[in-house]
């Protein structure tokens, strides 16, 4: 099983009235807005949410924003998949923590054998659980323990999918998707929200206020048209640069390197970014081996502010 990251997609818990629940709404340059949700994430929620590799891969977009929760006192905040606490008595850099969700909403499905082979398994003697093949390269890549906790299940089928259920996250086993995206985290922050809070006003979008904000920080994905491609074709690469607000970023300046298989690097420079924050370019593959990763390094810049991002695609005849 492949253990390369693809790309990132752009995806998406009995009722408690929540009295007294005040949305935090600090707008300044420690505050960024999701367009798509329409939700501020500011503070330590902001600084915890960025220190992570993947934030969207991880977290997802928000889907309130920070309040205080009447039954526990805790300042929370809930993504898609997980659920933000501010525990103000904790040490700095501990303050923000993860719900543990998984614990909460873990039901158990039915158990699905597979062959417990080492060193593609982990068993983890206090759980009595393993973790295993891609779901193990998942979990050791994207900050193990310390970001899913300790396994509650071993490999099990539930509502049609292959699962395994972590201390703070759902594993989901997509054999259908591209390589590199056969690992999916559930949207444990939406279905507990919709189970145990369903409080709608929570949910409503913040007003955006950042049309007069200046750009302190871009933002660069990068994205292939096909993960797999033969020798001797052209593939397309995507660049899409935003500001701290995620609005486009126009004019910016964008470089790829292209590492091969054989070794070697190549270096072009595209064409600026478009008023919708893009550059494509068609990048022409030679004769590559069979098999292969081609990894693609990008470099972005505008006015002194400088972002970077990353992508691959495998060569197949």
């Amino acid at each position: 099983m492949s253990t390369k990251k693809g790309l990132l997609p752009l995806l998406l818990a009995i009722t408690i009235l929540l009295v007294a629940a005040h949305p935090v709404a600090a707008q300044g340059q420690d505050s960024l807005y999701f367009p798509e949700t329409g939700h501020w994430v500011s503070g330590e929620f902001l600084q915890y949410y960025n220190a992570a590799k993947q934030p969207f891969l991880l977290f997802g977009y928000p889907i309130t924003d920070a309040y205080q929760d009447p039954l526990t006192g805790l300042t929370v905040q809930y993504f898609q998949r997980v659920r933000f606490e501010l525990h103000i008595e904790a040490a700095a850099g501990a303050r923000v923590q993860l719900s543990n969700l998984g614990e909460l909403l873990y039901q158990p499905g039915t158990p699905v054998d597979i062959p417990l082979e080492a060193p593609a398994c982990r068993f983890f003697s206090q759980q009595k659980h393993y973790v295993c093949y891609a779901f193990l390269s998942f979990f050791d890549q994207n900050g193990g323990v310390n970001q899913f906790g300790n396994p509650l299940s071993d490999f099990e089928k539930q509502d049609n999918l292959y699962v395994q259920y972590f201390e703070k996250a759902r594993f989901e086993w997509h054999p259908e998707a591209s390589s590199g995206q056969w690992v999916v985290l559930s949207d444990l922050g939406k279905v507990y929200f919709d189970k145990l809070v369903g409080d709608p006003a929570l949910l409503e979008p913040s007003p955006s206020n950042n049309t007069d904000q200046p750009t302190i920080q871009l933002q660069a994905r990068a994205f292939v048209a096909r993960a797999v491609i033969s020798p001797n074709t052209t593939q397309v690469l995507f660049v899409v640069v935003q500001d701290q607000y995620l609005r486009p970023v126009s004019q910016a300046n964008v470089a790829v390197t292209v590492h091969l298989p054989v070794g070697g690097e190549e270096r072009y420079r595209l064409q600026l970014t478009n008023k919708d924050g893009i550059s494509r370019f068609e990048l022409p593959v030679g004769i590559q081996p069979y098999d292969q990763i081609v990894e693609l390094d990008v470099e972005v810049s505008q006015g002194g502010l400088e972002a970077s991002a990353s992508t691959w695609f495998r060569i197949w005849w």
